[in-house]
Order: C-alpha cells, then sequence, then structure tokens
C-alpha cells in the first residue's frame, strides 16, 4: 500500500487522539458533527468570535446536501450565502471516528481524506458583507459596480485575515490539525508563516497583525505582483501609533506581507 508523504509535525498525530479531541469538546459546539468545530471554539478565540459574531448577524448553518449546489461548486453558491445568510457544511466527524475505530493508531498523515468545512471563511465574507457593504444610494450603475468589486475584495481579504492570524493560537499538532481541517489553510503546514505570525503578534499586537494582513490581502486581491517596501506607508497610514516599530521593524513586516503573496 503507499501512503502520502508525512510532510509536517501535525500529519503524525494518532487518529485517536484526534477523535479524543473532538469528542471532548463537541458538547461546545452547535455543529457537533462537524470535525472539531467545539475544540476551536474552545481553543482558538479568532474562530469563537467570528462564531459569536456570525450567530448575532443572524447567520445559520445548514448540512444539507444540496443547499445552493456548494458541494458541486462552492463560488457558485456565493450570492446566495451572503444573501439568506445561511452557510452549507457537511456533516464529516462520522468519518473520523469510524476511522478512530477501525485504525486508532493510524497517523493523519495516511488517513483517508475527510471533506473540510470552511464555515470559518463563509463566515467571515457574510460579516465582512454586513459590515462592509456601503449603504444603498441613488449613485450611477458604474460606481455601483465599482464598490460591489472593492467591498467583495475586501470581504475576501478579511476572511483570509482571519484565518491567517487564527494561527496564532495553534499551539500544539491536534490544534493545527484541526485548523487545517476547518479551513483554507493559509500558511498552516508552513513553520517559517507561523513563526512570522508570532514574531509580529508578539511585537505589534494582534490588532496590528490581523490589519495588516488584511492590506498585504488587499493588494494581493488587487493582483500586486509582490509586497514592495513602498507599500508599509498603507501599513503606517492606519497604525500611526506603531510607525517607529514599524520603521525598526521594516524587514519581517515586509516578510511577512509578502508570505501572503507567496501561499495560494
Amino acid at each position: 500500500m503507499f501512503y502520502k508523504k508525512i510532510e509536517t509535525p501535525s500529519q503524525m498525530v494518532l487518529t485517536s487522539a484526534l477523535v479524543k479531541a473532538h469528542n471532548e469538546f463537541k458538547g461546545c459546539s452547535s455543529l457537533p458533527d462537524s470535525i472539531g468545530d467545539g475544540y476551536l471554539i474552545s481553543k482558538n478565540p479568532i474562530f469563537e468570535n467570528i462564531r459569536l459574531e456570525a450567530t448575532r448577524n443572524g447567520v445559520q448553518f445548514s448540512n444539507q446536501i444540496s443547499l445552493f449546489d456548494y458541494h458541486s461548486c462552492p463560488n457558485s453558491a456565493f450570492e446566495n450565502i451572503i444573501r439568506f445568510k445561511k452557510i452549507p457544511y457537511t456533516k464529516n466527524a462520522g468519518s473520523l471516528i469510524q476511522m478512530g475505530k477501525v485504525a486508532p493508531n493510524l497517523v493523519a498523515g495516511q488517513m483517508l481524506e475527510i471533506r473540510k468545512n470552511i464555515v470559518l471563511h463563509e463566515s467571515c465574507h457574510v460579516i465582512g458583507h454586513t459590515f462592509f457593504s456601503p449603504v444603498k444610494s441613488q449613485l450611477k450603475d458604474k460606481k455601483i459596480r465599482n464598490q460591489f468589486i472593492f467591498t467583495s475584495l475586501l470581504c475576501e481579504s478579511f476572511a483570509l485575515a482571519c484565518e491567517s492570524v487564527g494561527q496564532i493560537f495553534c499551539h500544539n499538532d491536534v490544534h493545527i490539525w484541526m485548523y487545517h481541517q476547518n479551513t483554507n489553510s493559509y500558511g498552516c503546514q508552513n513553520q517559517e508563516y507561523r513563526d512570522a505570525l508570532h514574531i509580529i503578534s508578539d511585537v505589534f499586537g494582534l490588532n496590528f497583525t490581523l490589519k495588516t494582513a488584511l492590506i498585504s490581502f488587499l493588494l494581493w486581491n488587487f493582483y500586486f505582483i509582490e509586497f514592495r517596501d513602498e507599500h508599509l506607508e498603507l501599513i503606517e497610514m492606519h497604525s500611526s501609533d506603531k510607525a517607529f516599530l514599524i520603521k525598526k521593524h521594516k524587514k519581517i513586516v515586509s516578510e511577512f506581507c509578502n508570505f501572503h503573496f507567496k501561499i495560494s
């Protein structure tokens, strides 16, 4: 039998450890049949706060297989997710639990692939569109279109930034694996990126880190080829109290922003 190449420590976690972690915290989640949902709500403040904000904004979650044809083409479901504030997800915990029964000592890197749920990402989109969308006005059609495009790019950047910065709280291999299973996984398996995240958050704080990630993802979504030194002015503009620190740590801030261009 051929196995996938094991690349990261999180893939060495035993199936039994993942099942135990899921079961221990599933009571903390309104989606107990989604792998690691309760674990992440309990252990990851970004994941928890996005869920709380989504709930406050009336977001609902559905495991209806045919909902918006999400499983066949997630991107085509985007408009309906935003419009109805309803996010599809897959009941995938049963698959993990079954693997734990059949092969409890199998490492995660050798497990059969289980379909992800990316409710964090989709929740960020709904929150973003609720918060960032401009109030309808008597603007000309072209301007309305441009506002919609910018809002969409901003919301995408917000979702990517939240997913990325949430990795700061992944302090062990079980947490890393669970997070990877529930996100688009930007940088999840890249130790260099996670190291940069910790340095930036230690020096500048969480708010700055999230804002900086959002701005650099926004540039990336506007098809900038790379993050250049002159772009640091955009960061400084929104973080005037950090301007001195940004100049002092210019190299690591630039490297951090450029990761968002390289990790796709």
